[in-house]
């Protein structure tokens, strides 16, 4: 069965449950677990509630949910990243792009000098990865499909100024 755990009292259970479920239909509580530290090493109760009825509405919406959030969507890309973060990020990012769009600089020697992000160190490659598990501008520009392979983009994003450049992106079948 599937137990659901809150930390702080049974008023906190419920309402995760009426969040996550929007009630808390289907679910009894089960108690208390020994209490547990915080990472600022205050106390707190860990409370469970234990499913009880399986094919009531809410359970079976949060198995749907549950399932759509590993099914949702199988696309995929491959990208490469320089990051600024100092105050002077937009004038070195337009700098820098020019000299990448020239063939001056390659993006992965221009990433290992300028880029603020420890993926520097293997020229600016994050890998594969899907949506969703980028910052918002940065995921919707790169799973785009306006968005050309191999080409320079600029993009703006809480943690600075990124130049990005997708090398792989698997569309939706339809």
């Amino acid at each position: 069965g599937i137990v659901i755990m809150a930390y702080g009292t049974r008023a906190v259970l419920a309402a995760a449950l009426a969040l996550a479920l929007g009630s808390a239909e289907g679910f009894r509580p089960l108690g208390g677990c020994p209490s547990a530290f915080s990472a600022t090493r205050s106390r707190y109760n860990v409370l469970q509630a234990e499913c009880v009825k399986p094919s009531s509405s809410p359970v079976m919406n949060l198995f749907d949910n549950i399932a759509k959030l590993f099914n949702a969507d199988p696309r995929t890309a491959v990208a490469s990243h320089i990051l600024f973060k100092d105050k002077d990020q937009d004038t070195v990012s337009a700098e820098v792009k020019t000299k990448l769009e020239s063939g001056e600089l390659s993006f992965a020697d221009a990433a290992k000098e300028y880029s603020s992000c420890p993926s520097r160190k293997q020229g600016g490659d994050l890998g594969r990865f899907k949506p969703g598990q980028m910052v918002g501008p940065f995921d919707r520009l790169v799973f785009d499909p306006a968005t050309k392979i191999n080409e320079v983009y600029s993009v703006k994003t809480v943690f600075g100024t990124h130049l990005v450049k997708v090398t792989d992106r698997t569309e939706a079948e339809v």
